[in-house]
């Protein structure tokens, strides 16, 4: 049997030469001859990096790309300095790097990691963050890198949705939010979660209380025409809450939409996402950077 495969070097080497000049905070100038010299010559080539990246992939995947990152840092150092005055370089070259050039190399390399490999279900625990409680729940942040190599495995094989656990699935969405630009995400407890999975709130001028409710459901079986009724009931007895959301791995009865006591609401009030809807959604999220991509109707950033 073939051993899983932990990271993909091959994107995460094309990343870091288009990423690494990202990774300093120095002058415009020295960071525009980084990026020459790495787009122009194999000077910032090191075998260091995949060897590091084989210590310690496995225990720790950012650790591994941290590490790597530092380690370019110096080869563009060493390289710096034969080209200019190394007391200059030593002083105006500040090796701070960016987080967020280190979460697009991480993601980069983490594409190939398939779901149901032995690191899957780490992944999965990590997609969010808890920060804070709340009388309704937990104050969720998205841990972005796990949560975007889950999203790239689904775009490859969306019926891979059907083996995430339905409480996983309330992660997803709930760091979907975060991502989208909320500013306070609320995963509500398992039990007595009133009828919603994830409280997305949006402060400010236009300010937003979506009640967001998961059906994690096999490819054929419908959410309920009672499901939808019931959120409607939750998002009624709400008096902050802006609308409800409805997302399902599954898809709703044809006639649900044209059913009067429902359509009434939509979109306004009440959204719902079926399978197709709910995966452009997340992949539109994923493709952006962290917490700033726009989300579709309701759901968009503002």
């Amino acid at each position: 049997m073939n051993p899983v495969k932990r990271y993909n070097y091959r994107e995460f080497y094309r990343t870091l030469f288009e990423y690494g000049p990202k990774l300093f905070r120095a002058e415009p100038a020295f960071v525009e001859l980084i990026r020459m010299v790495a787009e122009g010559t194999d000077d910032l080539w090191s075998p260091d990096y995949e060897g590091i990246l084989d210590d310690l992939w496995e225990d720790d995947p950012e650790a591994a790309v941290r590490e790597c990152a530092r380690r370019w840092c110096e080869v563009v150092r060493e390289q710096l300095t034969e080209l200019i005055d190394a007391e200059v370089g030593e002083r105006e070259i500040r090796l701070e790097i960016d987080d967020n050039a280190v979460v697009k190399l991480t993601a980069s390399a983490l594409l190939d990691i398939p779901i149901e490999s032995p690191g899957a279900d780490i992944l999965l625990r990590s997609i969010i963050t808890p920060y804070g409680e709340s009388q309704e729940g937990k104050l969720i942040h998205s841990a972005f890198v796990p949560w975007r190599v889950i999203l790239s495995q689904l775009q490859q094989d969306w019926s891979r949705a059907f083996e995430i656990p339905p409480h996983k699935w309330e992660d997803l969405i709930a760091a979907a939010f975060d991502e989208a630009g909320y500013d306070e995400v609320t995963l509500t407890p398992r039990s007595g979660d009133g009828g919603r999975d994830v409280i997305a709130v949006k402060n400010g001028i236009g300010a937003i209380r979506i009640l967001g409710s998961v059906k994690a459901y096999g490819p054929g079986k419908l959410v309920r025409y009672d499901d939808v009724r019931a959120l409607l009931g939750v998002l009624s007895a709400d008096l902050r809450a802006s609308k409800a959301v409805l997302a399902t791995t599954s898809d709703f009865p044809r006639k649900l939409r044209n059913d009067p006591n429902i359509a009434r609401f939509m979109p306004y009030r009440l959204e719902l996402l079926n399978g197709i809807e709910l995966r452009r959604w997340l992949l539109h999220l994923a493709q952006d950077t962290p917490n700033k991509a726009p989300a579709p109707d309701g759901w968009r950033r503002r």
